[in-house]
């Protein structure tokens, strides 16, 4: 088994480059997404609180609603990440940019949690039912620890997949296959790498969670990075219909990976033959006997082929010159048109988002509001009433009219009965 290798340090490293030469972006995903959890949060908050007056088929409707948004979430974050490693720079709008594989990533979702869930299935099922081993002392210990290791093993195996359906437009058993054999000698490297991210977002939460607007970012471009370079040094990929990832010179470099060129999407690459400094330019009409002829005839006599310039289309290419056929495409760019629709669309979102906030706020504000006399917040226990000099007892002191206790004005004393104001509302409270 053939085994592939990353540094740590330096995927971390490009994250971290990455995260501070991209601050402002990341802050502006990192407000967009607290404003959308924190609209979550508020919801949440309605159903429990308010269960009665708010009808049970809204709270049946919010959860759906919540996890389709933590989904779109989820892609656009992975499309973000990918583009700062393939070196370019994605836009706030990318973040809704989810529709066309949406469905895709979630069936690899649901295939994906039941492949992980086959050992704790299958550990819970042995404990159940009676069995003779069942007897062996420990034998339970032994089961936990076995049906662990076998969960994050397949964790592990199969946490590429996502990447594929984003990345390169695969299906859910296809991208699962494909994350098989890219991880295939690498998953000990991707459990310490994952066990050290770990670390460092435990931190950024030590941070009194500011960090996390820091480590996350770091981690999540690491990871597509990751991703990027075992995908580089996984051979058979193009048997799913795709081939190995281009990767930036930057990156490769860094990395030590061997790469292929990047053609621009609509020139195709032509060699560029540079004549020899002491080479003589031959005279018009004349044929130069240095240079090789471009057709499968045989050369006149007069035309000699030079022995040290192969023809582009000649059965033994340059080394250092990569063959048409084997040099991968541009990823499509987006016209300006569906551009300005992700535009429009991420304004929608963050009105929409904003008009549920303040609707929510309001709602909240009138469903809190006591409607009921604020007659519990003192306590009247008597009244002395005479002509001009009445006196009552509240809260256990002798107050008169227009004295204020406890934020509570005396407005008025009767016989059986005074009058409160509080905040401008008023009401009338007979003695206890």
């Amino acid at each position: 088994m053939r085994r592939k290798s990353f540094n740590f340090g330096e995927v971390l490293g490009f994250g971290w480059r990455t995260m501070k030469d991209n601050l402002g972006f990341f802050v502006g995903v990192g407000i967009i997404l607290f404003l959308m959890s924190s609209l979550g949060q508020i919801f949440g908050y309605v159903v429990q609180q308010y269960s009665g007056i708010i009808s049970p088929l809204l709270g049946l409707l919010l959860l759906p609603v919540t996890l389709i948004i933590q989904i779109i979430v989820a892609i656009g974050l992975i499309k973000i990440t990918l583009c700062f490693c393939d070196e370019r720079k994605p836009t706030l709008s990318m973040l809704f940019d989810a529709w066309g594989c949406f469905w895709r990533y979630v069936v690899a979702g649901l295939l994906y949690g039941l492949i992980i869930m086959v050992p704790p299935a299958a550990c819970i099922l042995l404990l159940i039912f009676p069995s003779a081993a069942m007897s062996t002392p420990y034998f339970a210990m032994f089961l936990f620890i076995m049906a662990f290791i076998l969960t994050v093993a397949l964790s592990i195996k199969f946490s590429l997949c996502f990447y594929f359906v984003i990345d390169k437009g695969l299906g859910p058993i296809n991208a699962l296959r494909a994350s098989s054999r890219t991880t295939m000698g690498a998953k000990w490297s991707l459990f310490v790498f994952g066990f050290l991210c770990s670390l460092i977002n435990l931190l950024g939460v030590l941070c009194f969670g500011i960090g996390t607007f820091a480590t996350l970012p770091t981690i999540m471009i690491a990871m597509a990075l990751v991703y990027r370079q075992l995908s580089a040094q996984t051979p058979g990929l193009n048997k799913f219909g795709i081939s190995s990832p281009v990767i930036q010179p930057s990156l490769a470099v860094q990395s030590g990976l061997s790469i292929r060129l990047r053609p621009d999407s609509a020139v195709q690459p032509i060699p560029v033959i540079q004549p020899d400094a002491g080479m003589q330019s031959p005279p018009r009409n004349q044929p130069d006997a240095d240079i090789q002829h471009t057709s499968d005839n045989p050369p006149d006599a007069g035309n000699q082929p030079h022995t040290g310039i192969q023809h582009v289309l000649g059965s033994q290419p340059d080394p250092g010159i990569q063959h048409v056929s084997d040099i991968q495409s541009v990823p499509r760019v987006r016209p300006v048109s569906e551009k300005k629709k992700s535009s429009f669309l991420l304004l929608a979102v963050i009105l929409a988002a904003a008009v549920i906030v303040a609707g929510t706020a309001y709602y909240l504000r009138a469903a809190t509001k006591n409607t009921e006399p604020l007659n519990k917040d003192v306590a009247l226990t008597g009244i002395l009433y005479a002509e001009g000099s009445s006196s009552a007892v509240v809260d256990g002191k002798i107050v008169h009219e227009e004295d204020t206790i406890n934020g509570v004005k005396i407005i008025k004393i009767h016989k059986d009965k005074v009058e409160f104001e509080r905040a401008g509302e008023k009401w009338t409270q007979q003695v206890e």
